[in-house]
């Protein structure tokens, strides 16, 4: 599960479902990965939870419209997830992405509502 969770891509794996897919929308491509850090680990049988800092270059599905300068840039998106495992493969998943947060840092607005 760490070498899944630190070399591969989470959007590229078949079980894996991600927020803005279970609210209505398109899977959409948020960065072109080239590893991960694991900030937290935790598994209970066969569900694994974890939260990883993914870094990678902006891939152009995310940067349209004002963020389109970025494309291809190095960024880091932080990643929540909980996955089921089986055979040392993930079979399901839900993973939040702060795609929010990824996109204050690049439009230089990193101000928070209060």
């Amino acid at each position: 599960m760490r070498k899944v969770l630190e070399e591969g891509d989470l959007a590229r794996c078949e079980g894996i479902v991600f927020d803005d897919e279970w609210a209505g929308g398109a899977k959409q491509r948020v960065l072109e990965p080239d590893g991960a850090r694991i900030d937290d680990l935790f598994s209970a049988g066969d569900q694994v939870a974890f939260r990883i800092e993914q870094s990678g270059r902006v891939a152009p599905d995310f940067a349209d419209g004002d963020l389109r300068q970025h494309r291809g840039s190095a960024a880091i998106l932080h990643m929540t997830g909980l996955v089921t495992v089986a055979d040392d493969r993930i079979t399901y998943g839900r993973v939040v992405r702060d795609r929010l947060g990824l996109y204050r840092r690049l439009s230089g607005n990193s101000n928070r509502t209060k």
